[in-house]
């Protein structure tokens, strides 16, 4: 008997035991799960906002390819509302002018520009902030040669005994003046023993560009003195003699050096 009420002690002492782990089990499990669940929602939420500042898209739409010295328009869009404030950024900052504000601006590229960016960045109001670069390049023009004319009139001999050479662009040469950075020119005389440079007695009278003025040569550089689209070079040879005009084209468009010669229509000689 006293057996039997030694089990029955053990028996109840284990179900107590058994109940009290199963409980804390239990609870231990249930806090587990509470916070599964509240990482869970932590996790959701900063996927949620990194997915919203992920499609929050903005871009600067405009021409890619620009002419030089034409105003050109530029937008600024936001996907995710209207912002209150757009600024603008350009690179080369020297070549590229930006007038205007807001989330439409016109652009002018200037002489010189070859490729640079826009950067708008949009903030405030109803948009978050987003920012947008648009890489852009110079039209890349047609290469083509320059052409070259020359009219010199002989009068007996002295000062008055010159001409002039004409520069201008061919019909259908898609090139401005900006997409030629120098023009390097230089005279001859059909005349071997004058054709060095100390006994050449041939010499610009130009006075635009003023440093080439009594010289048998020199370097044009941009802007250049253009009118009727053509450059202009007058000189003079007391000798009379046949005259050798050469000028050296360097672009800044991609397209290489090119030189070409003219000689004198004449001497037309007339009688004072």
């Amino acid at each position: 008997m006293k057996n039997l009420k030694t089990y029955f002690s053990i028996l109840i002492i284990s179900l107590a035991t058994s109940t009290i782990f199963f409980a804390c089990s239990n609870e231990d499990s249930q806090q587990q799960t509470s916070s599964s669940t509240k990482k869970e929602a932590v996790n959701k939420t900063a996927t949620t906002n990194k997915s919203a500042l992920v499609k929050t898209v903005c871009n600067v739409n405009g021409p890619t390819i620009v002419n030089i010295n034409t105003p050109i328009t530029y937008t600024y869009t936001n996907d995710s509302g209207t912002p209150a404030n757009v600024t603008w950024v350009a690179n080369p900052a020297n070549l590229i002018t930006i007038n205007g504000s807001g989330s439409t601006i016109t652009a002018t590229f200037a002489a010189g520009f070859v490729s640079g960016s826009i950067t708008a960045t949009g903030f405030d109001g109803t948009a978050l902030i987003c920012a947008s670069k648009l890489d852009i390049t110079k039209q890349v023009s047609t290469c083509c040669t320059p052409i070259l004319s020359a009219s010199y009139i002989c009068r007996g001999s002295g000062p008055s005994a010159g001409g002039a050479v004409d520069i201008f662009l061919p019909a259908g040469c898609n090139i401005d003046w900006s997409a030629i950075s120098k023009i390097d020119v230089s005279f001859t005389n059909d005349d071997e023993d004058n054709n060095d440079s100390n006994n050449n007695n041939t010499r610009f009278t130009t006075t635009s560009p003023s440093d080439l003025y009594n010289k048998s040569k020199g370097t044009l550089t941009y802007p250049y003195n253009v009118n009727n689209n053509k450059i202009r070079l007058s000189f003079t040879n007391p000798q009379c003699v046949s005259v050798f005009f050469t000028a050296t084209f360097y672009f800044n468009n991609g397209c290489p050096p090119v030189t070409a010669t003219v000689e004198t229509l004449g001497p037309l000689e007339t009688s004072e």
